[in-house]
Order: structure tokens, then C-alpha cells, then sequence
């Protein structure tokens, strides 16, 4: 089977508030993120937003280039969650994040599962403890979930890595609350990974990526599917490919904030002036000061300088490249 190409994340975040560049920053990584408990959310250039942000909900951030639809869910009790669809190898795959916040029997939980088309992924903070993934105890919620593996024919990904951590009476706690459960012909498509960084909240993020995949600091390739793409995969990008130019030759492009949509010029030197730029004036930010102000500010003037430079270096390899084979439009719609 063929290696899963989207990148999914999954956070429960304790509420957004605050936390809106550490979602940035995930949402550079991720094609689909799904977030638990976000209380107040903001709305995310480039992303579609599915669900219900009040009380115990959950939102599913889409980035416009995949392909995908909303799907109706059927109620379970005691869990909340937002279902969409991904198209790849020719169907639907269903993707569910969920957060559980009550308790169900195991008749309300298979009868939800049985509603849920085939394949299915799903990430969730279950709240549901059992030593099949990793827990040093067992409750209800992980017994009944546990049990239905085999019926409901789903495989857990998790490997006992800790996905809730927090120092509470004055010992560190450390379980396994967030699942990635998938169906069996996933298994060799898609494999999970947990972060190391809790990034404010008290669960680390998840993220599930194709089997092949490695997620890469530089970010996923958000190319859209349109006609943009069509040009690139014909006889204009076989000589991209050829020199190694724009998305058909380095995919390495890089959702920045202050970017309207990923450049196809962008290269990783781009990415590390950016960040550079951005760690500054955070330091700036949190301690003012006179040097540090300055300090941003020659950053600032060179990061400028690099996407310039890089800019224009593309765009002399293009008509390189191109000779008098490529029209202005054609250029047109590879740099736009």
C-alpha cells in the first residue's frame, strides 16, 4: 500500500488562549490539526475550521490544498468530536478527532464506531487508561475501548510513550491519554509519533504521517492541486525537475506567517532568516531594551536582504531553465 501523504496533529491545548503562536508554529508542520478543549479560537489563514470550540469541544484545522469533506457524525455519549473525509489512493479516508469527557458503555462505543465509514483514523485525548498502550492502570473508558479493538477491527499506533505529563502533588505524572487508533489496512501506511514538547498545556502534540514520511522542521509541502499544478507536471516542470527548480524539484516549501501563501522560491536559508527574525523580536518583546531593539533590527534588514537575493537568484534560473520554450504566463503562474 501506498505511504499515507498527509501529515495529521493532534493537541489538546487547555484552552487556545495564549497559545496562538505555538499552533503556528504546529500548523507549519501538519496538513490537518486537530485540537482538543481550544476554548476561544482564532481563525487560521489557509485553513478551513470544522467544529465546536465551546465547552469540552474540538476543532479540525484543513489547509486549503487538501482535498477533503465534512462529515456528519452520530452522537456518542460523554465524547465530542468532528469528522472529515481525506481523498487518497482513489477513496475516503475518515478521520475523526475526538475528546472524551464522560463516560459510555461499550454498546454506545462500538455502535459509534460501526457508523464511521471505512478506513478510519482516530486521534483523541480518550481519557481512557489500559496497559495495551502503555498505561500503568486500567479504567472503564480504556477497558471499553480495549475490548473493541478486535470487533471494530482497529489497531493502536501508540508505542507507550507518555502523552500526558504534569508535576501535581509534588510528584511527576506521566500516562498515556491521547490514542491514534486506525484500521488494519492502514497499518504500513501510517505510523505515529509523539513530541517532545508540551508547548503550555499538559499533553504533548501527536502527529501521524505516512509510513515513509519523516516530518521535517522545514515544514509539509502545501502545494495546492489546481492549475498551478497542472502546469508543473507537465513539459514546463520536467525541466524544473531537470535544474531542480520550485516544488517538482525541492518541496521544500514553508508556511510562514506574513506570507501570503507558500513561495515557490523558498528554500531552507529563507526559513532560517525568518525564524531568526521572529526569535529576536520575541526576546525583544518579553525583556525591551535599547541592544535588543537595534539588535532586531539588523536582523530584521538582513532576512530582507536573503529573501530578496534568493527571490531573484530563482528567477534568473528560470529563464535559465526555461530558454524560449516558456512563455510570461507560464513564468506567471509557477512565481505568483
Amino acid at each position: 500500500m501506498a505511504s499515507f501523504p498527509y501529515v495529521i496533529g493532534f493537541w489538546n491545548a487547555r484552552s487556545a488562549s495564549g497559545k496562538m503562536e505555538e499552533i503556528d508554529v504546529l500548523t507549519e508542520w501538519v496538513h490537518v490539526l486537530g485540537i482538543a478543549e481550544p476554548g476561544a479560537l482564532q481563525g487560521l489563514k489557509d485553513f478551513y475550521c470544522y467544529g465546536n470550540d465551546r465547552g469540552p469541544g474540538v476543532v479540525v484545522l484543513v489547509h486549503y490544498s487538501v482535498p477533503h469533506q465534512w462529515w456528519h457524525l452520530t452522537a456518542c455519549p460523554g465524547v465530542t468530536a468532528v469528522a472529515v473525509q481525506l481523498w487518497w489512493d482513489g477513496s475516503w479516508v475518515t478521520l475523526v478527532i475526538a475528546y472524551a469527557y464522560g463516560s459510555f458503555t461499550e454498546c454506545e462505543w462500538n455502535s459509534w464506531l460501526s457508523s464511521l465509514p471505512r478506513p478510519i483514523i482516530v486521534c483523541g485525548d480518550l481519557n481512557a487508561h489500559h496497559t495495551i498502550w502503555g498505561g500503568k492502570r486500567q479504567n472503564r473508558r480504556g477497558a471499553v475501548i480495549a475490548d473493541s479493538l478486535l470487533g471494530q477491527d482497529l489497531v493502536v499506533l501508540n508505542d507507550g510513550t507518555p502523552t500526558f505529563s504534569r508535576w501535581h502533588g509534588g510528584l511527576w505524572q506521566e500516562s498515556v491519554l491521547d490514542l491514534v487508533l486506525c484500521s488494519s489496512r492502514l497499518v504500513g501506511a501510517v505510523k505515529m509519533v509523539v513530541s517532545d514538547d508540551l508547548r503550555g498545556s499538559d499533553h504533548f502534540p501527536l502527529l501521524v504521517e505516512g509510513s515513509n514520511g519523516t516530518v521535517q522542521v522545514s515544514g509539509v509541502d502545501h502545494t495546492g492541486h489546481g492549475f498551478r499544478s497542472v502546469v508543473l507536471q507537465g513539459s514546463f516542470g520536467n525541466f524544473l525537475r531537470k535544474w531542480k527548480l520550485g516544488p517538482a524539484g525541492r518541496r521544500n516549501h514553508c508556511k510562514v506567517r506574513g506570507l501570503k501563501k507558500p513561495q515557490i522560491w523558498w528554500t531552507d536559508e529563507c526559513r532560517r532568516v525568518i525564524c531568526d527574525r521572529r526569535q529576536a523580536f520575541r526576546r525583544y518583546k518579553r525583556w525591551p531594551s535599547s541592544s535588543r531593539w537595534f539588535y532586531y533590527i539588523g536582523v530584521a534588514a538582513e532576512a530582507k536582504r536573503i529573501l530578496r537575493n534568493e527571490k531573484r537568484s530563482f528567477g534568473r534560473r528560470l529563464c535559465e531553465a526555461a530558454g524560449k520554450g516558456a512563455t510570461l504566463s507560464m513564468a506567471n503562474v509557477v512565481t505568483r
